[in-house]
């Protein structure tokens, strides 16, 4: 059982570490301030996210009980500060970069997601099943603040380009 619940975690460890990377990539390239708050906002909720799969490595690899008390995680679904997340602040002008790097963070949360499902179908272990499940609650969060300022900032980008879905 021990290795299997490694390996997941191990793997979880790293599709933080990309979510990190990507969202502090995505923030030193944008000029728009709301976007980049936004970014940094993403990826400080990664950092928290890594630090407590490692800490479930860390205390299994010890064979350590408890391996992350939940009850210290915040609940999802937090506000972040005021005025990330607001698609009417970010610039018009900031086109078609912001398209693609919301539409591509909509895809790493949602491919978080589906792995936490899983992970917690698969582990055979209480308190880890409980953190993914936290996690799964977590990142849609993520997503769906993502897929509002995508949908927002798509709109934007067809009007300026002179067409409309329609």
């Amino acid at each position: 059982m021990l290795p299997k619940e490694l390996e997941i975690l191990k793997e979880a460890i790293l599709i933080e570490a990309q979510g990190i990377q990507f969202y502090q990539l995505a923030a030193a390239n944008v000029e728009d301030q709301e976007a980049k708050e936004s970014f940094l906002f993403l990826a400080g909720e990664e950092v928290r996210h890594r630090q407590w799969l490692e800490q479930m490595f860390r205390n299994l690899s010890a064979q350590q009980p408890a391996p992350v008390a939940l009850e210290d995680i915040m609940k999802p679904g937090q506000e972040p500060p005021a005025g990330i997340f607001d698609p009417a602040k970010i610039q018009p002008e900031f086109g078609s970069l912001a398209v693609s790097v919301f539409r591509i963070g909509m895809l790493i949360e949602k491919a978080s997601i589906d792995f936490y499902q899983t992970a917690a179908e698969k582990s055979e272990l209480e308190e880890a099943r409980a953190l993914y499940r936290r996690l799964v609650d977590w990142e849609g969060h993520h997503l769906e603040r993502l897929t509002r300022i995508y949908d927002e900032l798509k709109e934007m980008w067809w009007a300026k380009q002179g067409f409309s879905p329609a």
